[in-house]
């Protein structure tokens, strides 16, 4: 389940987006005036924003394991198993060491995921935040269900790649093409949020 997309997509991805909904409302005047710049209450919004997405991910996991109590143990892939997951005990010989990976990578994508909207929450109109989201969204669902080779490898439109590890694994080098990605991401993050957050983005 932590791995299928038919669940990720439109359930998980939603409850996400739900989250960041309540999480990006504005903080009281006596919560900004106790941070001595911006830059360090951005890193706390950030780290808090980790914390949760850790806990949501766990919480989903701890779920998955409770349902999974009773049923036949074994330490290794049936043969029988859907093709995502077949494709998965090609790189791993534990389903173990495929649950760990997978939820270290949903946890790592999910963080920089809501930290890049809570940074274009801070630029940018409610409403073009809420375009981008609708956008991004279509596009993973899109992904999911395209027969099309290849789409899924162009960075940063197709958000499936950031959140769910097995997309990683349908071509060489697409996990190192994510990570690049996901740093640039951070990478412009600090630099618009150290530079210009004391700036809005005007429309005429």
């Amino acid at each position: 389940m932590i791995s299928n997309h038919y669940y990720i997509t439109p359930f998980l991805t939603i409850m996400f987006f739900y989250i960041l909904y309540h999480y990006f409302e504005d903080d009281l005047d006596y919560v900004l005036i106790r941070m001595t710049s911006y830059s360090r209450y951005f890193a706390v919004k950030a780290a808090a924003l980790s914390v949760n997405m850790t806990l949501f991910v766990l919480i989903q996991l701890a779920v998955f394991l409770i349902i999974g109590m009773g049923l036949p143990r074994g330490s290794t892939i049936p043969p029988y198993a859907p093709d995502y997951l077949l494709l998965i005990g090609t790189y791993f010989s534990s389903p173990w060491q495929a649950i760990c990976i997978t939820v270290i990578y949903m946890i790592f994508g999910l963080s920089i995921l809501a930290t890049l909207f809570m940074t274009l929450h801070h630029f940018l109109e409610k409403r073009a935040v809420a375009v981008i989201t609708i956008m991004l969204y279509i596009l993973m669902v899109f992904a999911m269900k395209s027969k099309i080779q290849g789409l899924t490898r162009i960075p940063f439109l197709f958000i499936n790649n950031y959140i769910i590890f097995m997309y990683n694994l349908s071509y060489p080098y697409a996990l190192l093409v994510s990570l690049i990605s996901l740093s640039m991401i951070v990478a412009g993050i600090v630099f618009f949020i150290n530079n210009y957050w004391q700036k809005r983005t005007t429309w005429k």
